[in-house]
């Protein structure tokens, strides 16, 4: 049946996209890598803000709250882009 099929110039392929394991865990690190990149992205922009606001509380005449949180939040968004850049270059670290 399939040489007929293909002496008559027809050609079929049953292609089952993550039946291998490998093409799962290329996917799932490739998700991993997005999400992490973009929790990066947002922290380091929500930490922008934060520190660039002119409202909210003082700690000091010359501090505010939310620039001590903002601060805290541009770690956790620098922390996260390094993870970001291990996960590229060394795929198995994740």
């Amino acid at each position: 049946m399939a040489g007929a099929a293909r002496e008559q110039g027809r050609l079929s392929l049953n292609v089952r996209p993550l039946a291998d394991d490998g093409d799962r865990r290329f996917l799932t690190g490739l998700v991993r890598q997005v999400v992490i990149a973009v929790l990066a992205g947002s922290a380091t922009l929500g930490a922008s803000m934060l520190i660039t606001a002119d409202a909210g509380p003082m700690i000091t005449p010359n501090v505010r709250l939310l620039a001590v949180a903002g601060g805290g939040l541009l770690l956790i968004g620098f922390i996260l882009a390094l993870r970001s850049l291990a996960l590229v270059f060394n795929p198995r670290s994740g």
